[in-house]
């Protein structure tokens, strides 16, 4: 495993600069606030909506990270 790639689940690369984008674009967050629910379900809709064999090694770990919150 090299430095800039960690596995998920479904033993893919995870490219860390590709998912620190996706973890600042969306900040995935214990959720205190109806608003921070209902954006965190905006992310986790979306990414349901591209379908689980369309999402890339990054976006999974973000469904998987945005599953931990909501």
């Amino acid at each position: 495993m090299t430095g800039n790639c960690f596995r998920n689940n479904k033993m893919s690369a995870i490219n860390n600069k590709i998912y620190a984008q996706l973890l600042t674009e969306t900040l995935p967050a214990i959720i205190e606030t109806e608003a921070e629910n209902e954006r965190a379900l905006q992310i986790v809709n979306r990414l349901m909506d591209k379908g689980e064999d369309n999402l890339s090694p990054e976006e999974t770990s973000l469904f998987s990270a945005f599953g931990e919150v909501v």
